[in-house]
């Protein structure tokens, strides 16, 4: 499958005087469609995230902080686990809507990551998509019941010392194979630090 990324700042509003850009002075309110997503504020009315959305942790709860705040989430690193991850799965009607198609996956992402604390990361903190398939055999009985098959994993990494002080539109854009029977979008955290999330989208690209 092709893949291709992206990585676009979002639209500002700024100052310029004299011919100087003033980029504290900047603002980053643009508004992005959801899309296939449910729930794009990531918390329902108590303020506490909301399904289909999960918050999974590598193994022991304990070494990463989810705060939702105003359609924003945080995610901060507070102890050794080696990841954490926030998904949302799509619908499998949705799935067989979308087979064969291609999507864009992005978000708006501030972060502030570092190694020195919790050292170098088992793997990149950043977006992931994941699409699985039947076995390239085609699906049996076995192999239904164990969920076992192909699996297609596409991800807009960041550096594990990124740090974004202002809002960058990220965007990863990925084929949906026609056979495709499941799809996760997700955004791992893996590094010390800060991860900051907001206007989560999945979209097909018209043609």
């Amino acid at each position: 499958m092709a893949r291709r990324i992206a990585l676009r700042k979002p639209v500002t509003a700024c100052l310029i005087a004299a011919g100087t850009l003033l980029m504290g002075a900047c603002t980053t309110e643009t508004e992005h469609d959801p899309g296939l997503l449910a729930v794009p504020g990531f918390a329902g009315e108590d303020g506490r995230l909301q399904r289909p959305w999960s918050f999974v942790h590598h193994a022991s709860l304990g070494s990463y902080r989810l705060s939702i705040d105003d359609g924003v989430v945080a995610i901060e690193r507070t102890g050794p686990e080696p990841s954490a991850t926030l998904a949302q799965s799509l619908p499998a009607q949705t799935v067989a809507e979308i087979a064969g198609r291609t999507l864009v996956f992005s978000a708006d992402l501030k972060a502030r990551l570092e190694e020195d604390t919790w050292g170098t990361p088992v793997s990149p903190t950043g977006m992931v998509v994941r699409i699985h398939s039947p076995p390239a055999g085609g699906a049996n009985h076995l192999s239904a019941r164990l969920g076992t098959g192909r699996q297609q994993t596409e991800r807009l990494d960041l550096s594990p010392s990124a740090q974004m002080e202002h809002w960058q539109r990220h965007e990863l854009e990925f084929d949906v194979p026609a056979d495709a029977q499941r799809l996760t979008v997700s955004f791992a955290m893996t590094a010390g630090g800060v991860l900051e999330i907001r206007n989560p989208s999945l979209t097909i690209v018209e043609r």
